[in-house]
């Protein structure tokens, strides 16, 4: 209580000095991808655990509740800031930024975790639903090409919660898109 009371004093006195506007400013540039406008890590690592949350009592009261997540990053990203520049590398990344709020449901946390990392969280969806909303990307992507007119392609691994953490959850997506990676020919 002493915490929350704590946080409440400082964010009204933040209002009181800078107006709400400015404040609201600040809260959405701490949630948000500059380049991309998607959500950010900090963003991800929240709602994640509020979902999780969420899954974990309605779990106990004897309902089910999946959470999906895909991983996904660009491939040879980098040769797209180094042969045409990274105006180009970031035009690249809002393309696909679109294509990712497009695909994917209002519901579901799409966020850019890295240079050219993505990761999308899915509530209430098993595995084989996440697989074909990623069935649903890929196709969009056939479109998607870079300034320079070159092919965009993004490696994705998907997995669905179990007993794991928001972290271990993470990792497991990140293995399955380095296991894709891995089996596709450079």
């Amino acid at each position: 209580m002493k915490r929350f009371f704590k946080r409440f004093c400082k964010g009204f006195w933040l209002i009181l000095r800078y107006g709400p506007a400015k404040v609201a400013d600040w809260h959405k540039e701490s949630n948000c991808d500059e380049i991309t406008e998607l959500n950010n890590w900090r963003f991800l690592l929240r709602e994640g655990k509020r979902e999780l949350a969420k899954a974990k009592r309605l779990e106990k009261s004897g309902m089910e509740y999946s959470i999906s997540v895909i991983s996904a990053d660009i491939r040879k990203f980098k040769a797209f800031n180094d042969e045409e520049g990274h105006l180009a590398g970031n035009e690249v990344l809002c393309k696909i930024a679109a294509l990712l709020r497009k695909v994917f449901r209002e519901v579901d946390i799409v966020c850019r975790v890295g240079g050219d990392e993505f990761v999308v969280l899915l509530p209430e969806t098993t595995i084989e639903g996440a697989r074909v909303a990623l069935n649903r990307l890929q196709e969009a992507l056939k479109e998607l090409r870079s300034p320079g007119g070159r092919e965009v392609i993004l490696d994705c691994g998907v997995t669905e919660v179990g007993k794991a953490s928001l972290e271990e959850l993470l990792q497991k997506a990140d293995a399955a898109m380095y296991k894709a990676k891995k089996g596709l020919k450079p």
